[in-house]
């Protein structure tokens, strides 16, 4: 291809931009070239939350170097109605881990998950987990989470990920069951 033919098509695509009649300039959330991600205005059009949990999510927080887990990591995209891809919100996300207690065979009715750690990230708390740079999914949050004190090593969790949009409506993503590493001796 000559560069008069590629200098064509980048006219002529940007022509048709021209003239779809997008009138939200940050609908497609695209960064322009010398734009930064912290350039970007925070969306109120989240429809959808999607998480990702690499294969082993599990982050020691202790300056010590003890190896038990004290938390997890996973990435959270909250979807755009208008682009279809992740986006910044202007709401809360909120994180929620549940315990599942062992059931005994014989119980007429499983014993209830308990509520170990709620973890709500405002707009200015997530700043610190934004992705630096748009991917093919969109912008995301690379969230890295520490239980504290809950009392969940070698137990079966649940975690949710949902997200409080401005006008009150809870957007939930699917909850991720996980089985917690056990306690490694000598720590």
């Amino acid at each position: 291809m000559t560069r008069g033919a590629a200098k064509l098509g980048v006219l002529l695509g940007g022509l048709g931009m021209g003239l779809s009649g997008c009138a939200d300039r940050n609908a497609g959330l695209s960064l322009r070239r010398g734009q930064s991600v912290a350039d970007l205005a925070l969306r109120n059009d989240i429809v959808q939350v999607k998480k990702f949990y690499p294969g082993n999510p599990w982050l020691s927080f202790d300056e010590e170097g003890d190896p038990n887990p004290e938390g997890f990591k996973v990435n959270v995209y909250l979807v755009s109605a208008a682009s279809g891809k992740g986006a910044f919100g202007n709401g809360d996300i909120i994180v929620t881990m549940y315990s599942h207690p062992p059931g005994h065979p014989n119980a007429k009715e499983p014993l209830k998950p308990k509520l170990e750690k709620r973890w709500v990230l405002t707009p200015e708390d997530c700043l610190p987990f934004r992705a630096k740079r748009e991917f093919v999914m969109g912008l995301g949050y690379g969230l890295r989470l520490n239980w504290d004190q809950a009392d969940v090593l070698g137990k079966t969790v649940s975690v949710r990920v949902a997200f409080q949009r401005r006008d009150g409506k809870l957007i939930k993503s699917q909850p991720q069951t996980f089985r917690v590493p056990s306690r490694r001796y000598g720590y």
